[in-house]
């Protein structure tokens, strides 16, 4: 069989395809991947079930159907049914599933060894085994508090939070509640008629934390999306008001010395044996420090010979 190493850094997923010969493993393919940006506010544990999905579609390319083993030190099969789905969209869980799980010959290991995958990105200084609980670890990078929990208190009290937005007589109406266990209103109240059901409910939900300040309150609500915003995506709302967002550093050096005007080929691949070949020329219209861009081909003819 095939072994796949993964990791990611720097926002990337790296990867390292290893098949074992003669005793000992050999390489392959050294892989790469940039992580989309959404993926990129995601917990490292589950950044890491995108980069095998993206590394193993890669790597299908070279092993032709043959039985493909994924070595991570995160429990990637755990991370796809424990707590992928409040992070990512019922498409994309089903696309990440239809990869690493629903194939005979892909199977998914924990491996706390040392990664070749990461000397691609840096010698590490000291190598010691990884061992975390990646549930337990995304719970606690995507909690806005380390007193939250999903758990109902034992004591204290049990409020019932409502938002919703509507449409009567033609006219839409949006409102809030609060209420407590016994159905006491705590607080009520009408919101501008342009505020969505969601927006309503984050309403209810700010509002019964404010009133419930110094106190011990079980909080329930029937909006995904409220639960959502203080379990899964609150901390990086919160992340992103203080300026801290996930970003690549900034590239020390240019990588091409091109310029505007310039005439470039494009190294292509030939569908017969995998052979290289060029394709061009294109004139240079914008760069970057790591990219180019071009106008589409050029119609240059043949040199006429006298």
């Amino acid at each position: 069989p095939f072994h796949l190493y993964v990791t990611i850094s720097s926002q990337t997923a790296v990867g390292v395809l290893a098949q074992k010969r003669g005793g000992r493993y050999q390489p392959v393919a050294y892989l790469s991947r940039t992580l989309e940006p959404v993926v990129r506010a995601w917990p490292t544990c589950i950044q890491v079930v995108a980069a095998a999905a993206e590394l193993v579609v890669e790597s299908r390319k070279l092993t032709f159907g043959g039985a493909l083993i994924v070595h991570s030190p995160h429990q990637i099969s755990t991370v796809l049914t424990g707590a992928a789905s409040t992070w990512m969209t019922d498409g994309r869980l089903t696309h990440y599933e239809t990869v690493l799980r629903t194939s005979p010959d892909i199977t998914l290991g924990t491996d706390r060894n040392l990664n070749p995958a990461e000397f691609l990105i840096g010698e590490r200084k000291e190598w010691e085994p990884d061992e975390h609980d990646c549930l337990g670890t995304i719970q606690l990078m995507a909690k806005v508090r380390e007193d939250l929990s999903e758990t109902p208190l034992t004591m204290g009290e049990r409020w019932y939070i409502d938002g919703s937005s509507y449409v009567k007589e033609g006219k839409r109406k949006s409102g809030y509640a609060v209420v407590k266990e016994d159905g006491e209103v705590i607080e009520s109240g009408a919101l501008p008629a342009n505020w969505s059901a969601q927006k309503s409910e984050i309403m209810a939900l700010t509002r019964a934390l404010e009133l419930a300040r110094g106190l011990e309150v079980t909080i329930w609500t029937d909006s995904r999306y409220a639960w959502g915003v203080v379990h899964t995506f609150g901390r990086t709302w919160r992340d992103r008001g203080r300026g801290i967002l996930a970003q690549r550093p900034p590239l020390l050096e240019q990588q091409h010395s091109f310029q505007p005007g310039d005439l470039v080929l494009i190294k292509t691949w030939k569908a017969e044996k995998l052979s290289p070949g060029w394709d061009g020329p294109f004139r240079v219209l914008l760069i970057t420090e790591s990219a180019v861009r071009t106008r589409p081909r050029l119609n240059v003819g043949r040199p006429y010979r006298a």
